[in-house]
């Protein structure tokens, strides 16, 4: 069963007030873009988002991408004014150069093959249009409060990081790079079919990214988010 991520946006809990600031950022930054006509969001989920920006900015025309077939389910029970579509974003069949807004919100973190995964979300965005990105913060003390919280309450480890029969991954040193800001995208180094936590994600690896492709963009910090606004 896929998790209701739309629950962290509408409860009322000390642990979803960083998702409603996320939303709320989210929402001030489209309002300074005019022409959002047609829109995608990328890694939609259930729809939640999609369907709130679909509506807050009269987009008839939106479609939510997910390679979760339940998510999919859900969403278009959920959401049947709105068209949802299976897309792997690394796969041979992500549109090009289609949208004038194409939004991704807390997805990358999840997916092993990151640069091509930003590469085909530019690529998704007409001339002219907009890309928005949202990932979360893991490192330095922001970092260190998420990672005391998710392995001491949660009860989420680093063997998703290890291989078998070979690395071994101390928690005290993965701790200690979090806290020194170092690049901890190094523990993510093998292949992988998803990460399924947020250990080894730097969302500085997204700016390196993106600059080494040369795109147009410029990154906002929201409490523990990182948004990118990319320009087509």
């Amino acid at each position: 069963m896929s998790v209701d991520h739309s629950l962290t946006y509408r409860r009322r809990a000390l642990r979803n007030v960083p998702h409603q600031l996320r939303l709320r950022k989210i929402l001030s930054i489209l309002d300074r873009w005019d022409d959002k006509h047609p829109f995608a969001d990328a890694g939609c989920s259930n729809g939640y988002l999609t369907d709130i920006i679909a509506r807050r900015y009269d987009l008839p025309d939106a479609i939510g991408y997910d390679r979760d077939l339940n998510n999919l389910a859900v969403a278009r029970e959920r959401h049947p004014d709105l068209e949802f579509r299976y897309l792997d974003i690394t796969g041979p069949d992500t549109p090009r150069g289609e949208y004038g807004l194409v939004t991704c919100f807390e997805t990358l973190e999840h997916v092993p093959a990151l640069e091509e995964a930003i590469g085909a979300l530019v690529g998704m965005v007409r001339p002219g249009g907009h890309l928005l990105i949202t990932v979360p913060i893991e490192i330095g003390l922001i970092g260190a409060g998420k990672f005391i919280a998710k392995t001491l309450v949660l009860r989420q480890r680093l063997q998703e990081l290890e291989r078998k029969g070979g690395r071994r991954i101390s928690t005290l040193r993965y701790f200690t790079d979090v806290l020194c800001y170092r690049d901890i995208s190094k523990y993510r180094d093998f292949p992988a079919e998803v990460f399924h936590t947020h250990f080894g994600f730097d969302h500085r690896r997204v700016d390196r990214i993106l600059a080494s492709m040369g795109a147009d963009f410029r990154r906002e910090i929201s409490w523990t988010t990182a948004c990118y606004l990319i320009n087509g």
